[in-house]
């Protein structure tokens, strides 16, 4: 206190402020302190001293909070880098398979815009049987078009990898466009060529398989644990051909979901995408015909695999993925998060 000029002088470290007695009034009101009778007694400095000192250790406390809350933000925000299948992502935002997968311009398009990885579009077992039926049927019909038939067309039996050749291509030319990984997507219900493929598709550049289990049982009286078992010898037949990760999109409709997961993480899966949605046709009440139209999942949907993953996430070391109800970024933060 300067008695002189009745002035209040506070000294922090190499800090001097100067307050006129009605300033001081002030700062004692705002402090808490509610009898003040000016800075011009001994007892009366001290308690605004004290008070004040304790309010800037306060602040100070706070700041120092807020700075290593921002900290953390900056690291997180900087730091998205994740694993994935044993691949080092950037982040965490995977494209799934969808019709940009479908070419390299498309790949291109999506990796440009920020996808750590992609999975291509899918190739279905159907479309292999097709095709090989198809090649088939016409060296029987033209077998016997002209003596030298038999030469022109090839001995070699026809096999899944002569028919896969455009996905092949599409997997080779897609991981030399794009410096992030290129996962292949096949789908299928039984083991048939898929093992052989399986090598083939790692030969041609794929950083990893996501196997899409398409099984729905038309017989009624198939058991669940035949569907399972099936499951499992898929995973471990293609895990133990290819020296690639291998993930499955699982189905949501096991009875036991976890166990099953746990199952397949033990026969060979790096890791597991939920979920798998399977085709729900609908009836045209207008027509009485069948609507077999595929809609997009809805922001919803992401209930269930987001569930899943929080009860898997402490019991098992494979990657957890999930792929339905991501229509926007709140989307993406609440699977994250």
């Amino acid at each position: 206190d300067d008695a002189a000029d009745n002035r209040l002088t506070l000294t922090f470290g190499n800090t001097q402020i100067n307050a006129s007695n009605s300033d001081a009034r002030m700062v004692a009101l705002d402090a808490g302190i509610t009898a003040f009778d000016g800075a011009n007694t001994a007892a009366n400095s001290q308690a605004l001293l004290t008070t004040v000192e304790d309010a800037l250790t306060y602040v100070s406390e706070q700041r120092a909070e807020l700075g290593a809350q921002q900290n953390r933000l900056d690291y997180t925000v900087a730091n998205l880098q994740t694993h994935y299948l044993g691949l080092t992502l950037e982040h965490p935002v995977v494209a799934s398979a969808g019709p940009l997968s479908q070419t390299v311009a498309g790949v291109e398009a999506l990796a440009e815009g920020g996808a750590s990885a992609i999975v291509l579009y899918s190739l279905f077992e159907e479309q292999l049987r097709a095709e090989v039926a198809r090649d088939e049927q016409l060296i029987d019909v033209q077998s016997n078009a002209f003596a030298e038939a038999l030469d022109y067309f090839p001995t070699a039996p026809i096999t899944t990898k002569s028919a896969a050749f455009s996905y092949l291509s599409l997997v080779e030319r897609a991981a030399k466009s794009v410096d992030v990984p290129i996962i292949a997507s096949l789908n299928g219900a039984d083991l048939g060529g898929w093992v052989e493929f399986s090598r083939e598709v790692a030969d041609a550049g794929a950083a990893a398989i996501e196997l899409n289990i398409y099984m729905v049982p038309g017989d009624v009286k198939t058991s669940g644990d035949l569907v399972v078992k099936r499951h499992l010898e898929i995973v471990s037949a293609v895990s133990d051909a290819v020296n690639i990760p291998v993930s499955v999109k699982m189905s949501p409709y096991f009875s036991a979901v976890g166990n099953v997961a746990l199952q397949l993480v033990d026969a060979g899966a790096a890791g597991l995408v939920l979920f798998n949605r399977f085709l729900t046709p609908d009836v045209d009440i207008e027509t009485l015909n069948t609507d077999a139209e595929f809609e997009l999942s809805t922001p919803q949907e992401g209930r269930l695999p987001r569930t899943w993953i929080a009860a898997l996430r402490n019991h098992t070391h494979a990657s957890l993925a999930g792929s339905s109800g991501v229509e926007s970024s709140e989307d993406v933060v609440k699977y994250i998060h």
